[in-house]
């Protein structure tokens, strides 16, 4: 049961370390600059026929959602 009070976690719990893609050991960056999980995003949308095979997602992040009332 949660008592409503706010913990410190000691220090360095939690903390995410991403790997370094400067270097060669961590891989790189795709050129177009898509990550594996938007790939992953983009075929499952294609598959699901959300959008047309090859289009890129919108980079401003906006959802054409059609005409509002």
């Amino acid at each position: 049961p949660s008592t409503g009070s706010i913990r410190r976690l000691p220090e360095g719990t939690g903390v995410i370390r991403l790997p370094d893609l400067s270097d060669g050991e961590g891989g790189s960056a795709p050129a177009d600059g898509r990550d594996d999980a938007e790939l992953a995003e983009l075929g499952l949308a294609e598959k699901l026929g959300l959008r047309a095979r090859g289009e890129s997602p919108d980079d401003t992040g906006a959802q054409d959602v059609g005409p509002t009332r």
